[in-house]
């Protein structure tokens, strides 16, 4: 009788223990993807522990299905913008070309309007091209919103290009 109930408890153990793992692993996913909120685009992570609370104006978290990325309200631009890249976002979408102010921005935030560029000697820079949003044609256009624009000198800009070609 005792070597059956050792066998029981052995038994019992071996199951409650993988019963604790499973349970760490599962919290630990959710705990994942709450760090990230649930995003794809943050799956490596949030660079700077960016927040969706707009009193975190200069690391402010923003989410879009196209990517994530931190805004930094006192600056007019993003920090940084992470984006998932796999052959599901790419495709013949034609570049939309369409820049304009980001109205996802909190309320009373101002919004860079691509007429803040003019004259300034300065050009408008993606930090995720265009390119790698060509799935659709809303998924393009996404990629010219304001808030995931910095800006570039076109000198340095153009005199890269003639290295390329």
């Amino acid at each position: 009788m005792s070597r059956l109930l050792w066998q029981g408890r052995k038994a019992l153990n071996t199951l409650l223990g993988a019963l604790v793992l499973a349970l760490i692993v599962y919290f630990g996913v959710l705990a994942l993807a709450d760090r990230n909120y649930g995003s794809v685009h943050l799956l490596l992570g949030n660079p700077s522990q960016a927040t969706l609370v707009s009193t975190n104006a200069s690391n402010y978290l923003m989410l879009k299905p196209e990517y994530a990325l931190s805004y930094n309200r006192e600056r007019g631009l993003p920090n940084w913008v992470s984006w998932q890249l796999n052959a599901a976002w790419l495709g013949d979408a034609p570049r939309q070309n369409n820049f304009r102010p980001d109205p996802a921005l909190p309320s009373g935030w101002y919004r860079v309007t691509p007429a803040n560029y003019t004259n300034s000697g300065f050009d408008r820079g993606h930090l995720l091209s265009s390119e790698d949003r060509g799935v659709s044609v809303a998924a393009n256009a996404a990629t010219f919103l304001m808030a995931s624009i910095r800006d570039t000198c076109k000198k340095l800009s153009y005199r890269h290009q003639s290295f390329a070609g």
